[in-house]
């Protein structure tokens, strides 16, 4: 395993529940270092790649799950975020949990 970009390992995990599928895909070195963390790849993936003003209760909604930039040391502010678009505002959001969770 190499070491990790900007708080990223250079790849997510689709998951689409609907059709019980998943599959690993490559971030590029540039997205990683853009985008920093938890909130900084959901707020990149919601915006690029999640058509905006969609329904966020619809079936294709998008919830991005990351860990921070510090999780897996051992720092003990480590947080993992949860971006999603929001269906009291329409906009994006997200929440944030603590402790190893993100391990």
């Amino acid at each position: 395993m190499t070491a990790p970009r900007g708080g990223c390992f250079g790849k997510v995990l689709e998951i689409d529940l609907s059709k019980q599928t998943y599959k690993a895909r490559e971030v590029s070195d540039e997205v990683c270092q853009k985008a920093i963390g938890g909130n900084g790849l959901g707020a990149y993936f919601a915006t690029t790649e999640y058509k905006a003003h969609k329904d966020p209760l619809a079936e294709e909604a998008f919830m991005y799950i990351g860990p921070g930039p510090l999780n897996g040391t051992y720092c003990v502010s480590t947080r993992t975020s949860f971006a999603h678009m929001s269906p009291y505002t329409g906009l994006i959001s997200h929440a944030e949990t603590g402790a190893h969770f993100g391990n």
